[in-house]
């Protein structure tokens, strides 16, 4: 019986523990370091809890992205935060690093001769 009463309390434990870290997941605008600080449907950028939307929107308009190519929402992964990188030849030939330098083609998520 004292056994069956130490699996039961360790499985509540660990269920409890389970919603306490679940529960501690950033919403937008929340402190993060890795995209799975945050929310299910957010990720980490920049320091914060962010719509891919809104990430986007932020990398198009970014001097990353008129400089370097890098325009387009990165690959994402639970122990990365988001990043901008090129994602076509069209992000790379509208950038300064093409223009001036000849990276003008995409390859692996950055602006290449």
């Amino acid at each position: 019986m004292r056994k069956r009463i130490e699996k039961v309390s360790a499985a509540v434990a660990t269920i409890a523990l389970a919603v306490v870290i679940l529960a501690c997941k950033k919403g937008e605008g929340g402190e993060c370091i890795k995209n799975k600080d945050c929310k299910t449907e957010l990720l980490c950028y920049e320091s914060k809890c962010t719509t891919a939307e809104d990430i986007k929107k932020q990398c198009q308009a970014s001097e990353s992205c008129s400089n370097m190519g890098n325009c387009g929402l990165g690959y994402i992964e639970a122990d990365t935060a988001a990043q901008c990188v090129a994602k076509s030849d069209d992000d790379c030939k509208g950038s300064k690093l093409c223009k001036e330098n000849g990276f003008c083609t995409f390859s692996g998520h950055m602006c290449v001769k």
